[in-house]
């Protein structure tokens, strides 16, 4: 039964991806009408401050590791082959 819902969302997924990105566009579009009752932070009570907290975030972590993770893992061109 997990194999077909896997088949299936292979088979669908632009539609998934765009179904995700309406439904983000949806939330932060929601967050001009519905704001924090009250904002701790004077960046706060601008609609969608936190998706775009969150992305930058997130797009940093992704940078920041890769070349933290890059460091770890990278070999030597030759290092495979035998001697």
């Amino acid at each position: 039964m997990f194999s077909r819902l896997l088949k299936w969302a292979r088979d669908h997924h632009p539609i998934l991806k765009w179904l995700l990105f309406g439904w983000l566009a949806a939330l932060v579009a929601a967050n001009i009408f519905i704001l924090p009752h009250h904002p701790h932070f004077a960046l706060e009570k601008f609609p969608g401050f936190w998706a775009i907290f969150g992305a930058g975030c997130g797009l940093a972590f992704v940078v920041i590791l890769k070349k933290i993770i890059f460091l770890m893992i990278s070999r030597p061109e030759d290092f495979y082959e035998s001697k």
